[in-house]
């Protein structure tokens, strides 16, 4: 076995999509095994249950607008800066976590304050409760980066064990009370899989949640960091002085072509990876099957970079509005978008600078 490393774009978006079968997301199951279980992020298109099992989590996902999810973060962005009283400084991770996890209460109806509860750490303690977004990453992590060192792998397990103990709680509680939540997804997913398929339905409602959190947290903050001298001020100056009244509007004008700039540098995640099912060719190297398909999208973006080409698909697994798509590409990438431009949009609203630490 040996491992192959896409890097340049053309190689990383050719094995993304994956036109002729040639790999295998069977290493995430794996990974998920040991984590919170299975769900369709680790099966292939070939696999029956993708399909059954996707189906309604990607139509869940994709019929949230971009304005829709702009609105409720630069609403719920608003609470938090609000609560802050024009404080001179304020903790931009602290807000990021803050309104994400809202943002996920309006979605999934988690957090909900007895299961799941608001916090951003990442460790495995108390194991009473489970942490949005805290909790949500170390998985990802573990499951989605090609080398997770130990410390991550074990994080990642035990976190993991932690979402499913108690988003079971969550769905159970339901269940016997003969309920189903208001979340535009978590009402889908409920509906999708019906007493019965409790496991399922209680893994997917992680998977899809960790598939959104831990992406759009990290980037937020690299971008947040990427900006800490100057460069948010002079985009808030440019953003509150903009005549345009609609302010998605305005915020797509302003902020998004340097949000993505941002992410491009230091994008999240910078690697995944996948098997190889049969011999081929990748670009110029031979790949066997078996091999390891290291997926470098931090090189991809550098050399969107190098092109002044704002293209943030690659960080998303492709661009699903394509036809044909990658399987796995992110079905949440408008709602993702309109949640970081919301945050931002929202944060430069009010008084204070971010203090990035």
């Amino acid at each position: 076995m040996a491992i192959i490393e896409a890097k340049t774009k053309q190689d990383v978006m050719d094995v993304l999509l994956d036109p002729q079968g040639n790999y295998s997301v069977c290493g995430y199951a794996e990974r998920m095994e040991k984590a919170f279980g299975q769900i369709f992020l680790g099966r292939d298109q070939s696999d029956p249950e993708y399909g059954r099992q996707s189906a309604p989590a990607v139509a869940a996902i994709g019929a949230i607008t971009e304005d829709a999810a702009f609105d409720a973060a630069l609403a719920e962005t608003r609470v938090v800066m609000q609560a802050l009283g024009g404080a001179a400084t304020f903790k931009m991770a602290d807000v990021v976590d803050t309104v994400l996890a809202a943002v996920c209460r309006r979605w999934f109806d988690l957090p909900d304050g007895q299961f799941v509860v608001v916090s951003g750490s990442t460790l495995p303690v108390p194991f009473g409760t489970a942490n949005c977004p805290g909790h949500y990453a170390p998985p990802s992590g573990y499951i989605f980066q090609p080398e997770p060192d130990p410390i991550l792998s074990q994080l990642g397990k035990w976190d993991g064990a932690i979402l499913h103990t108690q988003v079971g709680k969550f769905v159970a509680q339901h269940r016997q009370a003969g309920t189903a939540p208001g979340g535009p997804i978590s009402s889908a997913l409920f509906a999708a899989f019906p007493a019965g398929e409790e496991e399922t339905l209680t893994r997917t409602l992680i998977g899809v949640m960790m598939g959104f959190l831990p992406t759009a947290q990290r980037n937020l903050n690299t971008v947040a960091e990427a900006w800490k001298d100057q460069m948010f001020g002079v985009l808030r100056a440019a953003y509150l002085s903009d005549p345009e009244a609609n302010l998605k509007k305005r915020a797509d004008r302003i902020i998004r072509d340097p949000m993505i700039e941002a992410m491009q540098v230091s994008p999240t995640p910078p690697k995944i990876w996948r098997t190889a099912k049969t011999d081929h060719m990748l670009g110029g190297a031979q790949v066997k099957a078996g091999d390891l398909l290291y997926v470098n999208i931090i090189d991809a973006t550098h050399e969107d970079i190098t092109k002044i080409n704002r293209d943030p698909f690659p960080i998303f697994g492709g661009d699903r509005s394509q036809n044909p798509h990658p399987t796995h590409a992110c079905p949440g990438f408008k709602a993702a978008m309109g949640v970081m431009l919301g945050i931002f949009a929202g944060t430069m609203e009010a008084p204070g600078s971010p203090d990035i630490r």
